[in-house]
């Protein structure tokens, strides 16, 4: 059977959501442990796994959505990495509003 064109967008936006995942953890690991600030419970989750574990869970589902070419698992997962994302961007956003601080790169 051949690979759908969604199946192919879906799986590259997955890998290019991991590579920006990465370069944003990567960097905002260095600001919060400057800023000693506290984390919260997601945010620490997200700096445990670290970028490396982000990247290889983006290609890891982009390899999944290669493999299922059902439409239906398509949209779970993609859908899923949106609100993992909008997650971990909302929790590092609180955390910076909670501390009172603006993060800018270095």
């Amino acid at each position: 059977m051949k690979v759908s064109i969604f199946s192919w967008i879906a799986a590259i936006a997955c890998a290019a959501w991991g590579a920006a995942f990465f370069n944003i953890i990567s960097k905002m690991a260095v600001v919060f442990a400057a800023m000693d600030v506290p984390v919260s419970i997601a945010g620490r989750l997200v700096f445990f796994v670290g970028p490396w574990g982000w990247l290889l869970f983006s290609l890891l589902g982009s390899l999944l959505i290669i493999r299922f070419r059902s439409s239906r698992v398509n949209f779970i997962l993609v859908a899923s990495f949106l609100l993992l994302a909008l997650g971990v961007t909302s929790s590092v956003g609180v955390t910076c509003i909670g501390s009172h601080t603006i993060i800018s790169s270095p």
